[in-house]
C-alpha cells in the first residue's frame, strides 16, 4: 500500500533517515490544488523518523526483510570503522492524519520501533565502504583493501569469521 512506501537514505552526520513518500506527496499535491499557496518544501518534506548509528557518516547500508518476523533489518557501515545493525518492526499506532487545514500531516509517532540494536567496533581499520547481508552473515569492506565475513547471532551480536586481504583499491560497494 502506498502510505507504507518509505525512502531510507543515510547521510554524513551518521543518520539513517526514513521517509514518508505517501504524505510527502499527499502534501505536494494538496498545495497544487489550492490557489495561492505557497510551496513550503521545508514544511512538506520532513523524515518520519531520523536514527542515530554512527559517530559520522554512514558509508553503505544493505536492507534485508525478515518475513517470518515481519522485522526489517538494516546493517551500515561507517568512516567510524564499525558496523551498525538494527532490527525495526513496524509500528501499528503510526497513522496519516487528516487534519481541517490543507496539507495532511504525520502524526508525531515515528513509523518503527526499534526491537534491537547492535554496533561493532573497529571492525576494519579505516572507514567500512560496502556491506552486504545475506542470511546470516554479514560481509563488509573497506579503505583498508579487507573483505570481512562477520555471523549475526540471535539477530543482536557479531561474530568475525574472516577475513581476506583484496588487491582492489578504493573498494566502493559490495
Amino acid at each position: 500500500e502506498l502510505e507504507h512506501l518509505n525512502l531510507i537514505s543515510t547521510s554524513t552526520d551518521g543518520t539513517i533517515s526514513f521517509w514518508n513518500m505517501h504524505q510527502i506527496l499527499d502534501n505536494y499535491l494538496s498545495t497544487l490544488s489550492i490557489p495561492n499557496t505557497p510551496y513550503d518544501i521545508d514544511h512538506m518534506i520532513q523524515p518520519s523518523q531520523i536514527i542515530k548509528v554512527h559517530q559520522s557518516g554512514v558509508n553503505s547500508i544493505d536492507i534485508q526483510y525478515l518475513q517470518s518476523l515481519n522485522q526489517l533489518l538494516i546493517t551500515t557501515g561507517g568512516d567510524d570503522q564499525s558496523i551498525h545493525f538494527i532490527t525495526l518492526e513496524n509500528n501499528n499506532e503510526f497513522s496519516i492524519n487528516n487534519t481541517n487545514t490543507s496539507l495532511s500531516t504525520i502524526t508525531p509517532i515515528a513509523p518503527f520501533i526499534i526491537k534491537a540494536q547492535y554496533q561493532h567496533n573497529n571492525c576494519h581499520s579505516a572507514g567500512i565502504t560496502g556491506i552486504k547481508i545475506i542470511n546470516n552473515y554479514i560481509f563488509s569492506s573497506g579503505h583498508d583493501q579487507r573483505l570481512n565475513i562477520w555471523k549475526i547471532n540471535n539477530h543482536s551480536h557479531l561474530s568475525w569469521l574472516t577475513g581476506f586481504f583484496l588487491e582492489v583499491p578504493q573498494i566502493q560497494d559490495i
